[in-house]
């Protein structure tokens, strides 16, 4: 995982909760936040998914409607509705919750069934 992450939130806590951002922790931050938005089906309900390369696990869940966060950077403030998030690096030995793993199916090359 970059080095950028290490300013992002390994424990639950609301976005309200973050404060300031460094501007490479705030780029990643906003690209996990928008995989997780963009898995959501319901905005009122949590939502859960593990970045494209598998490394990262991302939960969110809205508080209420009228919450709001701001998360200040260098650049700027970014603000929006408040959710509790929890992002986990999946390859620094943290397991998610077994709902939310996702193991790939293997299909095996020709003349590897035997290892499958």
């Amino acid at each position: 995982m970059p080095a950028a992450v290490s300013a992002v939130p390994a424990r639950t806590t609301r976005l309200s909760a973050i404060g300031r951002l460094d501007p490479a922790s705030f780029d990643l931050f906003l690209r996990l936040l928008g995989e997780a938005l963009a898995a959501t089906r319901d905005p009122e309900r949590a939502v859960r998914t593990v970045t494209g390369d598998g490394t990262i696990d991302i939960h969110l869940e809205p508080l209420g409607p009228e919450t709001r966060a701001v998360i200040e950077t260098p650049d700027g403030a970014f603000g929006g509705r408040d959710y509790r998030v929890r992002i986990t690096d999946l390859e620094a030995g943290a397991i998610p919750s077994p709902q939310t793993e996702r193991t790939p199916e293997r299909n095996p090359a020709p003349g590897d069934e035997a290892a499958a």
